[in-house]
């Protein structure tokens, strides 16, 4: 009987302890914001269209978008290029990586276009927020 008791003194012991260190619940109604009611900031560079050449010597055209500095953690890096005619591909990648798009360009003459979205946590469990870069073209 007195293992009985014992048992549920410890377990009482773990469930008092376990409530002192859960965090105070947010009283903040955006919950993309830190306990400041900022939303943090990341800024990311959208590179022009530049012409490169892919391995095996064929012509293409590359864009990047790089995440540069953040009051948050950067989830998602997204690029995309968008050839002479309006077909557009894109590249995701995560955290601080840059993300980096390259079309083989057929032709390689004509007004490429290229955009981001870059998106990041300004705090645990809070809400995804989002940026887009202006488009920058290039014409070659």
């Amino acid at each position: 009987m007195s293992r009985v008791f014992g048992w549920l003194l410890v377990v009482q012991l773990v469930a008092a302890l376990g409530a002192l260190s859960l965090p105070a619940a947010s009283a903040d109604p955006d919950s993309r914001a830190d306990a400041n009611g900022n939303p943090g900031s990341c800024q990311y560079a959208l590179t022009a269209p530049q012409r490169t050449e892919v391995p095996g010597g064929a012509a293409g055209v590359t864009a990047t978008l790089t995440p540069g500095a953040c009051t948050g953690q950067p989830v998602t890096t997204t690029v995309c290029l968008t050839r002479p005619g309006g077909q557009s591909e894109c590249a995701k990648t995560y955290a601080f990586d840059t993300a980096r798009i390259t079309i083989v360009a057929a032709p390689t003459q004509g007004t490429f276009s290229a955009t981001g979205k870059g998106c990041w946590q300004p705090r645990l469990n809070a809400d995804f927020v989002c940026e887009t870069p202006a488009p920058i073209t290039a014409t070659f």
